[in-house]
């Protein structure tokens, strides 16, 4: 999601030419109080993974299982929810899949397999 912000606050669209649509979404209109806004921001990084949509986060380190947390009512982020809600940790590892497998097709040598 960094990417594609520092683009849109950039004025720039994808910079390479008949390229692969780059993944995520600008947290641009959060700058400017959209309140309405649905986010979906997620992030990988050494391992250590996360996926944020609306109140809901799942989140991993590495090699981990995802822990579920719901960052409304808990802004410590110190009650894992999985087991309560294995179905929400199912659906949400999915689209994060899904996120990983877009990414990779933008930039398959600097990502390695997660499993």
């Amino acid at each position: 999601d960094m990417v594609p912000t520092i683009l849109d606050l950039a004025g720039v669209s994808n910079p390479y030419e008949g390229a692969v649509p780059l993944p995520g979404q600008s947290l641009k209109p959060t700058f400017n109080g959209d309140t309405g806004w649905e986010r979906h921001i997620w992030w990988y990084h050494e391992g250590n993974r996360a996926l944020r949509v609306g109140n809901w986060k799942i989140v991993a380190a590495n090699e981990q299982a995802w822990e579920l947390i719901r960052i409304d009512k808990d802004r410590t982020e110190s009650d894992n929810l999985a087991v309560e809600h294995p179905e929400k940790v199912l659906e949400m590892e999915k689209e994060w899949q899904g996120m990983l497998d877009d990414f990779r097709e933008v930039a398959p040598v600097q990502v390695r397999k997660s499993d």
